[in-house]
């Protein structure tokens, strides 16, 4: 229900639900009732990190945006049954009790409508609301065209800053990733071919590493689609990249990258994104497969020399490592450093895959965008390469 005044610019909501005393001697009470993702948004704010101090969120990832734009689009059958929390601040919300009460009810719970006013205007932190958890939800849900999704929301009530972010702390310090053999145990009647069919397309992961490598090699949006060398892609695509390389790139990934967290749709997102921006830079050497690159040593090394660049430039705020545009043209012109000579040449040093040869191959990396840089030859003191080998080209 929405009203606006033109003379003070006011919009106001009025919201049907049940507040809760959860606590009969203190604690705050909080409000339950469904709302669309869009019309939370217009009310409400989060206070970031990157945008302001003491914010209890970091900045929005637009990888999480992103994926869960595609969960809902993947399937209509996906959906979010659990509540966006909010908090009001301290005595900008009305609550009517309605009389009489639903028969059989419930201690500590009043239904009602809970009503509240705002400036559509106004500046973001001045709403009536912040949201606690699961802003990446709110943003995801309403990117969907064609479809007004509703969202169930827990608001606190008369929440100050320190109400809010204890809440955040306690609610994402409770969260744990789900392991596969719970799932197993707690729901026995599951087809489990068609549950991982359906969690494949809305890139759910419950197997791990391995899990994400399948991912990668399935989805049609993947830079790698159909190049893994393993048992299940015999006789199709194009394998070239064993899994134990992609699982090296994906954990060195995770391990440095604090804004991927343990987020495997963040994580798949920014690989993807990632291996675009290479692809980009060198699409003749995916016609072409049988190159450096996509050796185990190779491609481990490149995707560490590409992370660490990356983190160094998101510290320094000239990348956002959350916005897929940002790292696939980031990753391009980091890749057009490296001359793709680089690749089909063959390297005379052997047994690189290993931490130290990788090593070493990162250090010949950085060479190489130094001689550029000098105009120098590409291959000068590249330590993989004998200069017979190269001279002979």
């Amino acid at each position: 229900m929405t009203k606006r005044s033109t003379r003070q610019k006011l919009e106001s909501r009025t919201f049907y639900g049940f507040r809760v005393h959860q606590r009969d001697e203190g604690g705050k009470a909080f409000f339950v009732f469904a709302t669309t993702a869009r019309d939370v948004l217009a009310w409400s704010y989060v206070a970031r990190v990157s945008e302001k101090e003491g914010g209890i969120q970091r900045r929005l990832n637009e990888a999480k945006v992103t994926s869960i734009a595609r969960y809902f689009e993947s399937d209509t059958e996906n959906t979010i049954p659990t509540s966006t929390i909010v908090a009001f601040k301290p005595n900008v919300t009305k609550f009517k009790r309605i009389r009489p009460q639903p028969p059989q009810p419930t201690n500590g719970v009043e239904w009602g409508y809970l009503t509240f006013e705002f400036n559509p205007l106004s500046a973001e932190d001045k709403r009536p609301a912040f949201v606690v958890d699961g802003q990446h939800r709110l943003h995801g849900m309403s990117r969907i065209e064609n479809e007004e999704l509703p969202v169930l929301i827990s608001a606190l009530l008369d929440a100050d800053p320190n109400e809010q972010a204890f809440q955040f702390i306690v609610i994402n310090n409770k969260a744990s990733k789900v392991p596969p053999d719970l799932v197993k145990s707690l729901i026995v009647d599951f087809d489990e071919s068609n549950l991982n069919e359906r969690l494949k397309t809305a890139r759910v992961s419950l197997q791990g590493r391995a899990s994400l490598v399948a991912i990668i090699d399935d989805d049609p949006e993947s830079p790698l689609h159909q190049m893994v060398d393993w048992e299940r892609r015999r006789g199709e695509g194009n394998p070239c990249i064993k899994p134990v390389a992609l699982e090296g790139g994906l954990h060195y990934a995770r391990r440095r990258l604090l804004a991927l967290e343990d987020d495997d749709d963040a994580v798949i997102e920014f690989f993807f994104s990632l291996w675009h921006g290479v692809r980009d830079a060198y699409p003749r050497l995916w016609k072409k497969t049988d190159n450096n690159l996509f050796s185990n040593a190779g491609f481990r090394a490149f995707t560490e020399h590409l992370v660490d660049e990356l983190d160094t430039l998101d510290r320094a705020e000239f990348v956002n490592i959350s916005n897929p545009r940002d790292v696939r043209q980031t990753a391009t012109k980091l890749s057009s450093q490296i001359t793709p000579e680089f690749w089909t040449t063959e390297w005379t040093l052997k047994s690189l895959d290993t931490s130290a040869g990788r090593e070493i191959i990162r250090k010949d990396l950085r060479r190489i965008r130094q001689n550029l840089k000098d105009k120098e030859d590409w291959s000068a003191g590249l330590a993989v390469l004998a200069r017979q080998a190269v001279a002979s080209e």
